[in-house]
């Protein structure tokens, strides 16, 4: 699993910020992409990017795995959060000053064969089965208090759309995750 120190995951929130204000406000905010930058954050690794807006959720989009580098997914999901989320309208600009904004990076995928494998709050799922799949972040569980089988059983229903009891065929991983949120 990667490690961020406090000052890393200050500087990537920064950067998607960054990218969200350059993408969608008419402000100018000064972001250098150094060698060290570039350097520090070139893993490759899944990422998913979180908006809120008083705490409610306003948007997440992100990507399992990645081929690109980490600060370049930040880029691509940061964008994709703020404007392509489905089942959100696009963030306007006057509403940027007000989101928070979360980065989850994930953790390679680990295949498991039983349920009892997965320990809530630490890891986040991923059911595949015949071409779907849908995927929960580690706190959606503990957000919403699940079990085990509730939430497996919503990521294989909304997410995967292989009805409720379809994780019991599906294939199954886990992954932890490195999370970092503004203030």
């Amino acid at each position: 699993m990667l490690y961020f120190t406090q000052k890393d995951k200050t500087t990537l929130l920064a950067y998607a910020r960054y990218i969200i204000c350059r993408e969608l406000c008419n402000e100018y905010i000064h972001f250098e992409l150094n060698n060290e930058f570039l350097n520090l954050y070139s893993a490759k690794c899944g990422l998913f990017v979180s908006l809120y807006n008083q705490d409610q959720l306003r948007a997440c989009l992100g990507r399992i795995t990645s081929d690109l580098p980490l600060y370049k997914t930040i880029e691509e999901m940061s964008i994709a959060a703020a404007t392509r989320d489905h089942r959100f309208d696009k963030v306007e600009a006057e509403e940027v000053k007000n989101i928070s904004i979360e980065l989850s990076v994930l953790s390679p995928l680990q295949k498991i064969q039983s349920k009892e494998e997965i320990e809530l709050g630490k890891h986040g799922i991923y059911v595949e089965w015949s071409g779907l799949s849908g995927t929960f972040l580690p706190q959606v569980a503990t957000n919403q208090n699940w079990t085990v089988d509730e939430f497996l059983g919503h990521c294989a229903e909304s997410k995967a759309g292989l009805g409720w009891d379809g994780w019991k065929e599906a294939n199954l991983y886990i992954y932890e995750v490195v999370s970092m949120k503004e203030n």
